[in-house]
């Protein structure tokens, strides 16, 4: 690697950082009321902060009983919908050191704490192209997240839906569809595209509260 290109990718990880602070959730604002006026629950974006998510924007639903989002709240990367979505897509290396620095300690008793089976979750989840989870960080709320790729191919955040485990379960081919449109969407914003299996990375995660400042799903 020379020292040019060096320099032009640690140039393209800054804007793409400023992006995350300044830009992405007034680019994501329209987006996020559309995907919340289709799936009526509330939409939530993240962005990775090391070892854990932070929740930088929300548009929350309509129903007097929803999942509440807390910006600026962070949660664990191996536990809720876009929480696994943003750990699916950091580079196999990194990811596997991160792991290794990880303590999987239970939110509840759906949470996942062996490593093998968090991995094999992973795998699916760069598969399909989205996550599913149901009260792994608190009982009773469920989540579908997305990827969001940006200019440099990185998944800088994820997009999903929270709501109760029953509305959301009920209703979840269709929540799975409008999240992957509206992440695709965003990531057009973006400039980004979808990368090949495990060369993408990632900078984001989620975080959601069911009226409470609790973490992801």
């Amino acid at each position: 690697m020379t020292k040019r290109f060096s320099l032009g990718t640690r140039l393209l990880r800054f804007a793409a950082v400023l992006l995350d602070q300044m830009e992405l959730p007034r680019l994501a604002d329209g987006v996020m009321r559309q995907l919340m006026e289709r799936t009526g629950e509330t939409s939530i974006l993240t962005i990775r902060d090391g070892e854990h998510s932070v929740c930088v924007h929300k548009v929350e639903s309509l129903h007097s009983v929803r999942m509440t989002a807390q910006i600026g709240l962070h949660s664990p990367l191996y536990a809720g919908g876009s929480n696994k979505v943003l750990l699916a897509y950091i580079p196999e290396a990194e990811r596997a050191r991160l792991l290794d620095r990880i303590d999987l300690c239970p939110y509840t008793d759906r949470t996942i704490t062996d490593r093998a089976l968090l991995e094999a979750e992973l795998a699916t989840i760069r598969r399909l192209g989205f996550a599913y989870s149901d009260s792994e960080v608190e009982e009773g709320i469920a989540a579908v997240g997305a990827p969001v790729f940006d200019f440099t191919g990185l998944a800088a955040a994820a997009i999903s839906v929270a709501g109760p485990s029953t509305r959301v379960w009920s209703r979840r081919d269709h929540l799975v569809t409008a999240v992957k449109e509206a992440a695709r969407a965003l990531s057009e914003k973006l400039g980004g595209s979808r990368p090949v299996a495990d060369s993408a990375a990632v900078r984001a995660s989620s975080c959601v509260s069911h009226n409470s400042k609790g973490g992801g799903a």
